[in-house]
């Protein structure tokens, strides 16, 4: 995923943004519309944004590029949310009105869900019409309830893709995940945002970047019963195994691995959700652990997830656990570190899964 350049941006802001006064005219809802407050510059944004405009332009007001120029980091979080990559300034020789040219990320899964949904697919290049085509094949398998389709759609992804580390060399949409196979983290976000449309569920883009590292990164949220969760394929992907660890957080859990924009465009849940399947079990201490791993192990569960300790800190604590339990045949264990919370994986010799 790439960096918003925030200095040059910075800069053309400052040679742009003028003083003047403002003069009255009627707003136009087309692509140079005259924007005179901060919430239909928001709205305007996320209008050519989600209709996948390669460019657009808005004429700002002198009201609005002062708020600009007073809360600069707002409105970068703002055209960074909506997957701006830059924007032009310009000013107009008409009293305070500057005309802004905002130049969108590509994103063909978001492109194709809008050309889906609107039911106008001939917006879409034949390259586009071949993704959609084969994201509709991938969907017509997924069936359940909005949790089951929203796992079937996680897994499928880390099952069918391959990491692709270096972003320099691009690999950063759907096309690459899902007909070629290989993406870097805004690949496999794009998927899932794609799939997710095509089966009527509210998906979104999450940018942020590590805790530990000045790295970028890219996941998801998606709504389930009227409340947005987070996920991470990209990093659920374990070269063969599936880890549920960032599978539909909240706030709390996510951002202890993860920052994002202070301002989200839309309210997430502080709380995980309520997975049906391998639900996280809050633990209190060491004792709770072995309770709860034992529990798992006589009732042959395939994954425990577990949340409240510092599971990093206390690796010797939970090994020792795991070794303790009493085995009557061979079990090995697969541990999978967080910082406050872990996921435990059985393998019993006897069972397939």
């Amino acid at each position: 995923m790439r960096k918003m350049r925030c200095a040059v941006l910075a800069m053309l802001l400052i040679a742009a943004l003028l003083g003047g006064e403002a003069f009255a005219a009627d707003k136009v809802e087309t692509s140079g519309g005259w924007v005179k407050d901060w919430k239909e510059l928001e709205k305007q944004i996320k209008y050519y944004t989600d209709v996948c405009a390669e460019e657009f332009t808005l004429s700002l007001y002198n009201t609005i590029t002062r708020k600009i120029n007073e809360d600069f980091d707002c409105f970068s979080e703002t055209v960074q949310q909506n997957g701006v990559l830059r924007c032009q300034f310009s000013a107009v020789n008409s009293g305070a009105l500057h005309k802004v040219t905002f130049f969108p990320e590509y994103y063909p899964g978001k492109k194709c869900a809008y050309a889906y949904a609107s039911g106008n697919t001939d917006i879409l290049s034949e390259d586009e019409k071949q993704l959609l085509d084969r994201a509709l094949e991938i969907v017509s398998t997924f069936d359940g309830t909005e949790e089951e389709t929203v796992r079937q759609i996680h897994d499928y992804i880390c099952n069918t893709v391959s990491h692709y580390r270096d972003s320099s060399e691009g690999l950063s949409t759907a096309a690459d995940a899902l007909i070629g196979g290989e993406a870097v983290c805004s690949g496999y976000a794009d998927a899932f945002y794609l799939l997710c449309s095509l089966k009527g569920i509210d998906a979104a883009y999450i940018p942020g970047k590590y805790v530990n590292g000045d790295y970028a990164h890219m996941w998801n949220a998606v709504r389930l019963d009227d409340k947005w969760y987070m996920l991470d394929a990209e990093s659920a992907d374990r070269d063969g195994t599936i880890c549920y660890m960032d599978f539909l957080v909240g706030t709390d859990m996510m951002a202890s691995r993860c920052v994002w924009s202070a301002e989200l465009p839309m309210e997430i849940s502080r709380e995980p959700f309520a997975r049906t399947e391998n639900p996280f079990i809050e633990v209190g201490d060491w004792d709770d652990v072995m309770t709860a791993a034992n529990s798992a192990f006589a009732n042959r569960l395939e994954r425990l997830s577990l949340s409240g300790l510092d599971f990093k800190s206390g690796m010797a604590d939970l090994t020792g656990i795991l070794t303790s339990l009493d085995k009557t045949e061979r079990t090995d264990v697969q541990i999978i570190y967080g910082s406050d919370r872990c996921e435990i994986i059985f393998y019993y010799p006897s069972a397939a899964f």
